[in-house]
């Protein structure tokens, strides 16, 4: 059994490389490009005309179709419509070479763009590509259409606008608010540069880009991840609009309508983003808080106990008390207890071993066996090598057989097999209450504080205002908030003794039967300590059996030449034969092996919306 200290750094050895990781990692994948991802330049004048210029890097196959998409209503400035509500105006297009420049408008009717500037294609095959881009191509859209799929590398695409939004006014001031993008490939930079407006207010959805002003230029600039709003809500002054204000809604204070909204929408932009650096936080100082918990609550009074015990340290503790306190954690029996106890039922002449073989291991009960000299768990084990004899002889072998033969003719025999398999393997209620006689087990963490840390985090998830206007941050701290209660699981299944406390000197005794543990792992140290008499040996054999190192003795003997008893084997040899039948009985029962062990004002209601994609 490791050090407490040796463990408890392991544990926060993990768990500090899991914060440190997710705190870089997460961010990084939020905000990763994929492989297909576009650069967007624009810039916005004063009459409102818009130049969108795309870079788009393609490294998938299977593309065919570049486009910008909008949310409100697209016409080609080229048809006539009744324009009774805002819109916008396609102006021009500019696609790469091999592309058919397309637009789909509001209504869904599909023109492919022919002009001077535009690659000239046989109008026979109009039609045909009307179907192939309506079919496809969203409502609202314009875009670049490759008949073949689109080649790995870097293209170009231009598109002009004229913006007709609504527009808020009162005597002063203009309001305009413009979505320019929330669903849309990765953004890997963004550079927007509004020319002429003068803006007395200008807010940048989300909050994360840089602003620079110079003379009449206001340069916006940044990255937009995938499906992340791009929005630009400004105040200017009416004289710096350079348009005829056709969609005009009267406000009395534009100002003060401006300001209220973003001033909410900061709030609650700023709660998430603090909420994401709490957890963020949390997740780093948790390692270090279960130190600072050790050393409040968590030390033990020291001994002075050497490396290498050559000793059993007391051999009055049952092989299966050894394994339950000293082995792993000290509330928590193996099956390394059952074999210990074979073990030790031959040195006390219960059972005699008949044969061990590459494949099985004949025990033979012995007649005579005064049951009250022995424990409740010796017992228990001694009735199962009884109830599954023939003739007060058992083979791991056969029993193997019998449970696989019985556990597929009904679920009852295979839960009756459950429950006796679960007995020996399993620690009983009766091995904990002797547990606590030794030592007051503690968790760093309780499962009601893991359980509540979760409720909570479930409900801070489900208040947590969530959509594109809130940059990363919402799923960010979806993560954080799922990967610490995680954390607190994993800190859940450090061994008890190491918050534990140990009662009166049996700290001391764990420490002996560690030192014990490491000799019988050393072959070197064996060398040194051979005992001659094959007595000891087997007393070795049983409490090595029950620390989990039986295998280590046998090499041992092998090595020094010391003939090694048949029972040495029966771990060895019975144990992937047990492993078998159990895995069998779990899951003919459902549960396997390991399962068994255990428009308007304020963000996100511009004039716009859609952005730039690839398909």
């Amino acid at each position: 059994m490791r050090n407490e200290k040796v463990v408890l750094a392991i544990y926060v050895s993990i768990l500090l490389a899991i914060s440190i990781a997710a705190t870089i990692l997460v961010p990084k994948l939020l905000t990763f490009t994929g492989f297909t991802y576009a650069e967007y330049r624009a810039a916005l004048y004063n009459n409102f005309t818009l130049i969108e210029d795309y870079t788009y890097h393609i490294g998938e196959r299977g593309k065919s179709m570049l486009y910008r998409h909008w949310e409100a209503p697209l016409y080609p400035a080229s048809i006539s419509f009744i324009d009774s509500e805002p819109h916008i105006l396609l102006l021009y297009v500019e696609c790469p070479r091999d592309s058919i420049p397309y637009v789909k408008d509001n209504e869904g009717a599909v023109y492919i763009l022919f002009d001077e500037t535009s690659r000239t294609i046989d109008r026979q095959l109009t039609e045909a590509l009307t179907a192939i881009i309506g079919e496809k191509a969203y409502n609202n859209e314009v875009g670049c259409f490759f008949p073949s799929e689109i080649p790995l590398g870097v293209y170009n695409a231009k598109f002009v606008f004229q913006l007709n939004p609504p527009i808020y006014i009162d005597e002063e001031y203009a309001y305009v608010n413009l979505k320019l993008a929330d669903e849309h490939v990765a953004y890997q930079y963004v550079e927007l540069r509004l020319h002429g407006f003068n803006p007395v207010k200008l807010y940048v959805h989300v909050p994360e880009y840089s602003l620079e002003s110079k003379e009449e230029i206001t340069a916006i600039t940044g990255t937009s991840p995938q499906n992340t709003l791009l929005e630009v809500e400004f105040v200017a002054p009416r004289d710096k609009l350079n348009a005829p204000l056709i969609y005009t809604i009267p406000v009395d204070h534009v100002l003060a309508e401006a300001d209220k909204a973003n001033m909410q929408y900061s709030i609650r932009y700023n709660a998430v983003k603090a909420l994401c650096y709490a957890f963020t936080l949390v997740l780093v100082a948790f390692p270090a808080l279960l130190v600072v918990r050790y050393y409040l609550i968590g030390r033990e009074k020291e001994f002075t106990v050497p490396e290498y015990l050559s000793y059993t340290p007391n051999p009055v503790r049952k092989p299966w008390q050894v394994n339950l306190l000293f082995h792993r954690d000290a509330i928590d029996m193996s099956e390394d207890a059952f074999y210990a106890t074979i073990l030790d039922f031959a040195r006390r002449g219960i059972i005699e071993v008949k044969d061990v073989g590459k494949d099985d291991v004949v025990l033979e009960v012995k007649r005579d066996v005064d049951s009250g000299s022995l424990d409740i768990y010796e017992s228990r084990v001694l009735e199962f090598l009884k109830e599954f004899s023939t003739n007060n002889v058992f083979s791991f072998k056969e029993f193997s057989e019998r449970v696989k033969n019985e556990v597929g003719r009904s679920i009852s025999n295979a839960r009756h097999y459950r429950v006796k398999l679960d007995g020996l393997f399993k620690t009983f209620r009766e091995a904990y209450d002797y547990a606590k006689q030794f030592i007051e087990p503690r968790k760093p963490a309780s499962a009601l504080v893991i359980t509540l840390t979760l409720l909570v985090a479930i409900g801070l998830l489900a208040l947590l205002p969530k959509g594109s206007e809130y940059y990363v941050y919402p799923s960010a701290t979806a993560v954080f908030a799922f990967i610490l209660p995680v954390e607190m699981i994993i800190a859940y299944t450090m061994p008890s003794y190491v918050f534990g406390e140990w009662k009166k000197d049996f700290h001391k005794e764990k420490l002996e039967w560690s030192a014990f543990r490491n000799l019988l792992k050393e072959l070197a140290k064996l060398d040194k300590y051979t005992p001659q008499d094959l007595v000891i040996w087997k007393e070795w054999l049983v409490y090595a059996t029950a620390l989990g190192i039986a295998d280590k003795v046998v090499e041992a003997m092998e090595k020094l030449k010391v003939p090694a008893p048949r029972e040495a084997y029966i771990p060895i040899v019975a144990r992937p034969i047990m492993m078998r039948t159990m895995y069998t009985v779990h899951a003919a029962t459902g549960q396997s092996r390991k399962g068994a062990r255990s428009s308007g004002f304020g963000a996100g209601r511009g004039f716009g919306g859609g952005g730039g994609g690839v398909r």
